[in-house]
């Protein structure tokens, strides 16, 4: 049989097969898997078929001024504002200015710990020794809310700029500072949501608080990363990752390190894998040569991740989530999906099948007989 029949012949049998699926006499021998989950075999699937997320990545090769990244935001003119353990960044998508300490910047730090872009359009930094203001006219930084502690993080809601710091936390309501009393045990406010009423602090040690009124609950302990979904939290950690609705409850039993949202999906990373976690469906891989994320920022355009040592990865929306399929890398003749499973002719006489993960479930031998 000539390849080129043998191809021809392959190309035959997935038109076929979409037109018979509903066939109850129609029987393949084909390996199936479950559903995505962390185990040995799990892992060696996708070792032999990953996916790879299309990025560009930026460091100080490039022009950026420390390759830790610890915050990101975007202002209305579309510079991405990137803070580091040394300075901080604006990226125009092809060039970076750095600020630094001192040389008339009027940053008073270089350790740059939080970034937020408010409504108002004011860049607001967060450094190790207090809190600034981006003037656009004078291209530096102005004190403000007189708050020279180490500021963790920057979150607005309701008009409200709440800042976390090492043992406070402040809310800014555009005329006063006011601050929320809270336990000698939240420490070091990593991150905060607000659902209505309701403050939740993520601290730097994992901790989940629930602040409403006079209540502060500890929610958990050891979590690694929260997130507001549907005016409901998230809490992702080692064991996956749990929904607060007055309590909580599992939604996703795979290990899960960072949330995001983005295209109004709730994403969750582990291990570079990117995971819609609702359809619980792998999106892509992140290159492995970035080992540790450190921040994520998103919006409708872009998908921007911070690493501990590599510097800074961009998604692009208009590029596709995956620019390569491992292991199948002979001419692809024709592919088509029948429910839940998607069939790859190549140049050899095997169909590949894979599943809606882009998984190999198993391969069609279109030499024998069916």
């Amino acid at each position: 049989m000539t390849m080129l029949f043998r191809q021809i012949c392959a190309f035959l049998f997935i038109i076929v097969l979409s037109f018979v699926s509903n066939a109850k006499n129609l029987e393949l021998d084909i390996e199936s898997t479950s559903s995505i989950v962390l185990s040995s075999k799990t892992d060696t699937i996708e070792k032999d078929l990953q996916l790879s997320i299309s990025s560009d990545a930026f460091d100080v090769s490039n022009g950026l001024s420390q390759n830790t990244v610890t915050s990101l935001a975007q202002d209305s003119q579309n510079y991405l504002w990137v803070g580091t353990l040394n300075g901080l960044n604006k990226f125009d998508g092809h060039n970076f200015t750095q600020f630094h300490l001192g040389k008339g910047t009027g940053l008073p730090s270089s350790f740059i710990r939080s970034l937020l872009y408010t409504k108002n359009g004011e860049l607001l930094v967060g450094t190790d020794k207090g809190l600034v203001k981006y003037d656009i006219n004078l291209d530096n930084f102005k004190d403000t809310l007189d708050i020279s502690e180490p500021i963790w993080s920057l979150y607005e809601k309701n008009n409200n700029i709440y800042v976390g710091t090492e043992r406070n936390l402040y809310v800014w309501d555009g005329i006063k500072k006011s601050q929320i009393p809270l336990r000698n045990s939240i420490k070091k406010i990593k991150k905060i949501r607000i659902i209505d009423d309701i403050i939740y602090l993520r601290t730097f040690n994992g901790n989940v608080f629930k602040v409403q009124g006079e209540t502060k609950d500890l929610l958990i302990k050891q979590s690694n990363d929260i997130e507001i979904f549907n005016k409901e939290l998230y809490v992702s950690n080692n064991n996956g990752i749990k929904r607060f609705n007055h309590h909580l409850e599992d939604v996703f039993t795979n290990p899960s390190t960072h949330l995001t949202l983005y295209n109004n999906k709730l994403l969750s990373i582990y291990n570079n894998k990117v995971t819609d976690i609702f359809k619980n469906r792998t999106l892509g891989y992140i290159d492995k040569k970035f080992k540790r994320l450190t921040t994520i920022f998103s919006n409708k355009q872009n998908l921007i991740l911070g690493t501990l040592s590599d510097g800074l990865l961009i998604k692009d929306k208009s590029s596709n989530y995956i620019s390569s399929i491992k292991d199948i890398n002979q001419n692809v003749w024709s592919i088509d999906k029948n429910k839940d499973k998607i069939y790859v002719s190549t140049n050899t006489p095997l169909i590949q099948i894979l599943d809606e993960n882009y998984q190999k479930t198993g391969t069609i031998d279109t030499k024998q007989k069916i």
